[in-house]
């Protein structure tokens, strides 16, 4: 892989990075009500998820076998129901206010957010799709695949982290200079992440009737 072509890579993972789906509205939604420190333990789960979907992507690719189509609606379906838990979790408990009364619940809510992130962007099946997407077109070569491999992880995982890290100063910046509604931006959250679910379960089904004819 050519430095040319590394540096379109980094030019896709920006736009795939900065294009709004789940796991940058979730950063929004965090940093808006909670802060950039308590949003961190979210944008590691995040990366952690893209990481295992670029392995599942890449063992595809190795054993030169497509995943079959029904795994991706599987995926699709676990996602959408996850992606709708979480709308309706944020609606419901829009009037609860986060307060972290000591170390060992701030650890347990920073595992949750993790967790959060992790499932967010595993059971997004156009996630995996990506890679299967770009992989082969930088994974030509032999003798420098398991290095180029983990350079494309790591450096798409690096770009989506930065670009959240980014998104979350931002937010957080904006929740400081404006009085925000913790409860309304939540209900707001939670109807856009039940959206996308509606839209998942839209494509899911629709891809499942294009296959079964």
């Amino acid at each position: 892989m050519t430095n040319i072509d590394f540096v379109g890579y980094l030019a896709v993972c920006v736009v795939a990075a900065g294009t709004p789906g789940p796991g940058t509205l979730a950063v929004i939604n965090q940093s808006l009500t909670n802060g950039v420190k308590r949003t961190v333990p979210l944008i590691i789960g995040i990366g952690l998820g893209l990481a295992c979907a670029s392995v599942v992507a890449i063992v595809s690719l190795l054993y030169s076998y497509s995943i079959a189509p029904w795994t991706y609606q599987l995926i699709g379906l676990c996602g959408t129901c996850y992606l709708g838990y979480l709308g309706l979790k944020l609606i419901v408990s829009a009037n609860n206010t986060v307060d972290v009364t000591s170390e060992e619940e701030g650890v347990t809510l920073d595992s949750n957010l993790a967790l959060q992130g992790f499932y967010i962007s595993l059971l997004n099946p156009k996630t995996i799709l990506f890679f299967l997407a770009i992989y082969p077109v930088y994974l030509n070569s032999a003798s420098t695949f398991s290095a180029n491999f983990i350079n494309l992880t790591v450096s798409l995982v690096t770009v989506t982290a930065s670009i959240h890290i980014v998104y979350s100063i931002l937010c957080a910046k904006i929740a400081k200079i404006i009085n925000i509604n913790n409860g309304l931006i939540m209900r707001v959250t939670g109807v856009i992440f039940i959206a996308f679910a509606l839209m998942l379960f839209y494509e899911t089904i629709r891809t499942f009737a294009t296959h079964g004819q």
